[in-house]
């Protein structure tokens, strides 16, 4: 579930190439991650499993788009 967002920047700077539009708000996330590949010699197999989204407490969050280097003439 989103949170509200609390700001929003656009921020262009031809000089040093670089534009980038920017949503603050907060977040919290539920992740799994495994390693099918993992070598025998560290144990096989691992599995890695994060906290119900329910134990995380979000400050911060921010998703952008930015554009850089050579999306810019110089």
């Amino acid at each position: 579930m989103g949170g509200t967002i609390t700001d929003r920047q656009n921020i262009k700077d031809p000089i040093n190439g670089f534009a980038g539009e920017y949503v603050f708000n907060s977040a919290t996330m539920v992740w799994t991650a495994n390693e099918p590949n993992r070598p025998q010699v560290w144990g096989g197999p691992a599995m890695y499993v994060s906290d119900p989204a329910n134990t995380s407490h979000s400050d911060f969050a921010m998703v952008g788009h930015e554009r850089n280097g050579v999306f810019f003439h110089h």
